[in-house]
């Protein structure tokens, strides 16, 4: 129970980045310019592949431990990779929007079905 919980709240700690990261690029293709490596980009990059890789373990174990339907390892996985490719993407305004918003949808379709799951087995639980 105590290691759901964590997911839960891990993946919608992923969730209020992914919205970050959309308000990143929404900004920089608004502005046009390249933001700041060292100041703005690297600071933002490490937090969000650090908070991906935590959330990517625990959600993996869980993953394997529960067995949800329609959910495996390999998508949590998938998600983590594109959770990691669009923090960065989302500082360059030449990222080619369709497939920027692609990758956002993807890792957005995952987060949510995995907090669907998780919620489902707390409704379980309580019952």
């Amino acid at each position: 129970m105590e290691q759901s919980r964590i997911v839960m709240e891990q993946t919608k700690q992923m969730l209020e980045y992914l919205k970050k990261i959309e308000n990143i690029y929404a900004s920089q293709a608004q502005t046009g310019k390249e933001a700041d490596f060292y100041g703005e980009v690297k600071p933002f990059v490490d937090e969000a592949h650090t908070i991906a890789e935590r959330w990517c373990e625990m959600a993996t174990e869980w993953v394997r431990k529960e067995k949800p339907r329609n959910l495996f390892p390999q998508q949590i996985d998938a998600c983590k990779e594109n959770f990691k490719e669009i923090s960065v993407q989302a500082f360059y305004p030449a990222t080619d929007y369709r497939r920027f918003k692609h990758y956002v949808n993807s890792t957005h379709y995952i987060l949510e079905k995995l907090r669907s799951e998780l919620y489902s087995l707390k409704q379980e639980d309580t019952e």
